[in-house]
């Protein structure tokens, strides 16, 4: 389960691509530090939730 390295790993090693081919979007700051630390790019998406 995320944040644990080994699911980005099992992640990378199905589709067959280097950490570095590979993006990560996700709103959690701790979910993107451990995807960096395979040299996956982690983007951190942040949600807005405006009421109209």
């Amino acid at each position: 389960m995320k944040p644990d390295a080994r699911m980005y790993q099992a992640v990378l090693d199905e589709l067959g691509v280097e950490p570095q081919e590979a993006r990560f979007i996700d709103d959690s700051a701790c979910n993107g530090k451990e995807a960096a630390k395979l040299g996956i790019q982690s983007i951190r998406m942040l949600r807005d939730f405006l009421q109209v």
